[in-house]
């Protein structure tokens, strides 16, 4: 060949590689629908080109082509950061693209999403065999660990805090003896990534079982960490690293040496506040060990500091991964509503965060990762609902309210009562309904009673009582002689 037909012949060849791969950069990188909102399911849907709910990606994809200032909406149901055998795989994080778990795959708004009733886990069991026995994919334990699961769930180095991640179970990473082995939640190298709304459970490392940070300055809020464990640290590793922590909690974690949950190394600082370390394990280990700046939490074992305390937190049901907290719990409207980070409205269950907790009158936040929620009263008795022409009537009405313990007095009101009853609160929960109707009462009457309890919170009794006319037998008199 003649060597201009052989320079022609390699620009062809050039052009021709050139447009096939800039064809496949088309088809690989997301087609936005909407700017600036990448949908993402556990499995492809549709195109997968994560324009939509119809044709959302994995977040793998979503991950790959997200963009700064970009937000990843992503459906219920468990997402594995690779295929069986590719241990190294994970979701990393990106600066500026903020990722919210908690969508059913319906929502066409972010303030839509709901992460209790749609969970969105991010699950490192990538060969798909751990134990499973009450079928939510999340390993309540590290013991739930089988087979070769991925070294770590999330990696977030080289972040800023623009980097979110909102709304997830992050479960079953295994750096334990293996890998990096450290982080077995998220490892972060010079990261300081966003977190909200996380639940880290079943994790293990043989350094911070749910998290490791060098160099490192994370901002955590609303996370609870249960289930992890380490050799160090079953919570999180901190080396030259200083995390903020906001409304945490940490129970049923365990480790063997140095510290609990969280150990503090080479400068580490970590602020915790409004939080709770209780019920984790690790033979006569502290919960923290090194420096750490802690205020208005419960420590076990006690810390020094503005606001601590040291008394169980009466969780509802440790044993089965229920940590809110019982009526009574000393973290009850104990934590500091200054602390709050700005536009925190929700706690991890998505319920206001400044509740009334205990009726003294002032809306102050609680103690660890759920917030308590007054509850309304409800009636106990039920309504006579018939009554006879010239017969007294009387209905002993009983209330109770699920907050008593807090000492909440109850008030007794018939919004909606016929003229011919009467009703008498005694101010304890009980009332007497009462009266006698007359010839003019036959008839149908509807009575609405209600309820109240000191935070204006309430439930009505409505019902119908019918008065029933008297019979008068005529009296027959015998005039035979």
């Amino acid at each position: 060949m003649k060597p201009k037909l052989r320079f022609i012949a390699a620009w062809i060849v050039l052009l021709l590689i050139c447009m096939i791969t800039a064809a496949t950069l088309m088809i690989q990188k997301p087609v936005r629908a909407d700017p600036g909102v990448l949908y993402a399911a556990p499995s492809a849907q549709g195109s997968g080109d994560c324009s939509s709910w119809a044709n959302a990606c994995t977040l793998q994809t979503a991950l790959s082509g997200a963009l700064m200032g970009d937000e990843i909406w992503v459906q219920q149901g468990v997402h594995y950061p690779g295929a069986a055998g590719n241990r190294s795989a994970a979701f990393t994080l990106r600066n500026g693209v903020s990722i919210y778990g908690g969508f059913a795959g319906a929502e066409t708004s972010r303030e839509q999403r709901n992460w209790q009733a749609h969970p969105t886990i991010l699950s490192a069991d990538i060969d798909r065999n751990d134990t499973n026995t009450d079928g939510n994919f999340i390993a309540e334990t590290w013991n739930d660990i089988q087979g070769a699961n991925a070294y770590n769930v999330v990696i977030a180095s080289g972040t800023d805090n623009s980097a979110l991640l909102d709304g997830f179970v992050i479960t079953a990473g295994d750096s334990l003896d293996k890998g990096l082995n450290r982080g077995g939640g998220m490892y972060s190298l010079s990261g300081s990534p966003s977190l909200a709304n996380c639940i880290f459970s079943g994790n293990r490392a043989n350094l911070g079982g749910a998290i490791f940070n060098q160099t490192s300055h994370p901002t955590l809020t609303n996370v609870l960490f249960s289930g992890n464990y380490a050799r160090e640290a079953a919570g999180l590793y901190n080396i030259g690293s200083n995390p903020t922590l906001a409304n945490a909690s940490f129970s049923g974690n365990s480790a063997n040496y140095i510290s609990r949950v969280i150990s503090n190394l080479d400068g580490s600082i970590p602020t915790l506040v409004n939080s709770i370390l209780w019920g984790n394990l690790g033979f006569y280990l502290p919960e923290i060990y090194g420096s750490a700046n802690v205020t208005y939490s419960i420590v076990h074992g006690g810390w020094s500091g503005v606001g601590n305390l040291n008394l169980d937190p009466l969780f509802v049901d440790p044993a089965h991964g229920n940590f809110r907290l019982r009526p009574g719990s000393p973290a009850i409207d104990a934590g500091a509503n200054s602390a709050l980070p700005p536009g925190l409205l929700a706690d991890l269950d998505g319920n206001p965060r400044l509740v009334d907790g205990n009726g003294n009158g002032s809306a102050d936040v609680d103690m660890g990762a759920y917030e308590t929620q007054r509850r309304p009263p409800f009636f106990t008795s039920a309504p006579t609902l018939t009554a006879i022409q010239d017969v007294p009537y009387s209905y002993a009405v009983a209330a109770n309210d699920p907050d008593r313990i807090y000492g909440d007095a109850l008030t007794i009101t018939a919004p909606t009562l016929p003229a011919w009853l009467t009703l008498e609160d005694h101010g304890d929960g009980t009332a007497t309904l009462s009266g006698t109707p007359t010839y003019s009462d036959v008839g149908e009457h509807q009575v609405v009673l209600r309820v109240t309890d000191q935070g204006a919170l309430f439930a009505e009794q409505r019902f119908s009582i019918i008065v029933q006319s008297r019979l008068y037998l005529p009296i027959m008199i015998n005039n035979t002689p």
